[in-house]
């Protein structure tokens, strides 16, 4: 007698292992994706930590020295291992420096861990042609330490700079440092 279809037993085990295959395939793309992401996100924190740095180091290259304290806007910024406040020559509107006039400048960690960020603040003097600005610098900050070459803060010509990111997605966190020195070309 010749028997024609498939039995329920043979339908069973084909279903079985396709939900097998199935499974084994949607955990790969999963564990793919988070790869994907952890690897873009890694990439991001990177970037964004070495735009940061080469911003600060933009900043301070017109530096003539550094400064105790400013007051910007009702706030109160000292010179210290999260703040570094320096000033520049002021300009005048043709870009020309004037003479024993300063503009001051903060770079400053705001902010709370891990989502804090690097803010550049300028006050220029009356006489400058400079516009006051608040910029940001890096975000997804998870620390900032400013070093300096002597002991007396405000005497120092060069400055250590790390700058530490962090981003976290989908339980997926990315850190990345970077370190550099400047030497305030002004001094």
């Amino acid at each position: 007698m010749k028997r024609r279809g498939t039995t329920l037993v043979e339908l069973l085990v084909t279903m079985s292992v396709l939900a097998v295959v199935g499974f084994l395939m949607v955990t790969m793309y999963f564990t793919t994706e988070r790869v994907r992401q952890g690897e873009s996100l890694g990439s991001f924190v990177q970037t964004e930590n070495i735009f940061g740095q080469q911003r600060i180091r933009d900043a301070l290259s017109d530096g003539a020295s550094i400064a105790q304290t400013v007051t910007i806007d009702g706030t109160v910024y000292t010179t210290g291992p999260k703040t570094l406040v320096f000033r520049v020559p002021s300009v005048n509107a043709s870009g020309d420096i004037i003479a024993n006039t300063w503009d001051t400048s903060v770079i400053t960690l705001e902010g709370v861990a891990p989502a804090a960020r690097i803010t550049l603040h300028v006050q220029p003097d009356a006489a400058s042609s400079r516009p006051p600005a608040t910029t940001n610098l890096a975000s997804s900050v998870d620390d900032l330490r400013i070093r300096y070459e002597s002991i007396s803060n405000t005497s120092s010509t060069k400055v250590s700079v790390t700058i530490r990111t962090l981003k976290t997605v989908n339980s997926s966190s990315r850190r990345f440092t970077t370190d550099t020195a400047t030497i305030l070309r002004n001094s």
